[in-house]
């Protein structure tokens, strides 16, 4: 499922606008220009209505990346090993 939240991330990711000197290595991905997308709609992560709560991601260089909720934010820390899963 995917949230409206989420579909509006995606939009925004095909519309972005490269800006002055900005680099977007490996640019672009398909349609999109931005690689991750995150979401939500303000409620918190309950694993019970998982569909419709908590923070929502998607890394959009590959179309075969499907889209999944999150019980929490990824940080920039953990980024790296987080989208190698």
């Amino acid at each position: 499922m995917c949230t409206a939240p989420l579909i509006f991330a995606l939009r925004y990711s095909r519309g972005y606008i490269v800006r002055g000197n900005e680099i977007l290595p490996g640019a672009p991905w398909g349609e999109y220009k931005v690689p991750f997308v995150f979401a939500t709609n303000g409620r918190p992560f309950l694993r019970q209505l998982e569909t419709k709560s908590g923070i929502w991601f998607c890394d959009v260089r590959k179309p075969s990346n499907i889209r999944r909720s999150l019980s929490t934010l990824v940080f920039t820390t953990g980024f790296t090993r987080f989208i190698s899963c």
